[in-house]
């Protein structure tokens, strides 16, 4: 195991229903010899070679390097679901180096990865303090949006064009006609207060909120079950979707299907036991177990989560 997410997920290894401690590395493998020392050309080959971008990496490996070299618990800024996951695997093979993400709630997509030396984690005072959440702060941007509902993208866009970078922004989660709840870095919160009065044609008032008060609910599940032919992407996708081959095939090319959060554009790829498909607007599938049937088809089992 190379990290820990602050959030585990009994029922399934990409949703979360408790929490879970914070974990140190398991089994891990020394890389670099000394203190301080991070293997930066292998990690950011590693990180190419699984479509983050370098630039993303590096960052990611100046915040460990200075974690180590400063003796300090230092976060990243906000990461998409592939670069937490891809990096995460990568430094989390440093002996030295404890690899924890927080979201801020179980399914929070975007995240920050938080690095320190191992010798500096007491499990059990994370634990109880709930250190996970000190580097975030819950937000609610309300106004009355009943006659020009906001979307997801209306909330980003203000915030942006406010000029607030998106590298310090997390999760947006609607709230209908009220607003949104928007997972932010604290450094952030006073100058948002400031400078973001409107979203589309709505005035709005910037808040930060208690944990306790964050809105989201938690994902539904239902098991299917399907035999196929293949366990091509489009195949499994559209049983595990209800939707056509074709209209799925169709939004694979388009870039709305993700398989373990990187985009996939053809829909003959395969797919295996334990691969996530994202279906942007849709919800996700988790391939949970497949065997093969005496006509050697595959009988798949399915979670889908909406």
């Amino acid at each position: 195991m190379g990290f820990v997410d602050l959030f585990l997920i009994k029922r399934s290894p990409h949703f979360g229903t408790r929490r879970c401690c914070i974990g140190r590395n398991v089994n891990s493998v020394r890389v670099a010899a000394g203190r301080g020392l991070v293997p930066r050309d292998d990690i950011l080959k590693h990180a190419r070679h699984h479509g983050v971008e370098e630039n993303i990496a590096a960052r990611v490996v100046d915040v460990a390097e200075r974690a180590l070299k400063e003796f300090s618990v230092i976060p990243t800024h906000f990461l998409r679901p592939v670069e937490s996951l891809e990096l995460g695997n990568a430094l989390g093979k440093l002996a030295d180096l404890t690899v924890t993400t927080a979201g801020g709630f179980p399914q929070a997509e975007r995240k920050r990865m938080v690095l320190s030396p191992v010798e500096l984690v007491d499990l059990s005072l994370l634990i109880e303090e709930e250190e996970d959440r000190h580097f975030l702060t819950p937000i609610e941007i309300r106004g009355n949006f009943l006659f020009d509902p906001a979307r997801h993208g209306d909330f980003l866009g203000a915030i942006t064009g406010a000029g607030i970078d998106r590298d310090f922004i997390g999760d947006i989660i609607l709230l209908g006609d009220r607003g949104a709840h928007v997972i932010v870095d604290p450094d952030i919160v006073n100058p948002l207060q400031t400078v973001l009065s409107q979203v589309r044609s709505v005035p709005v008032t910037v808040q930060p909120i208690e944990w306790d008060k964050l809105y989201y609910k938690e994902p539904k599940k239902r098991s299917i079950n399907t035999v196929e032919k293949s366990m091509r992407l489009d195949s499994v996708g559209s049983a595990g979707f209800g939707i056509s081959r074709t209209k799925i095939g169709d939004e694979i090319k388009t870039g709305n299907v993700l398989v373990n959060w990187k985009q996939v554009k053809n829909g003959s790829s395969s797919v295996k036991e334990g691969d996530m498909i994202t279906f942007r607007g849709k919800g996700r599938v988790v391939v949970e177990n497949v065997s093969k049937t005496s006509k050697n088809k595959f009988r798949i089992e399915l979670s889908r989560y909406t």
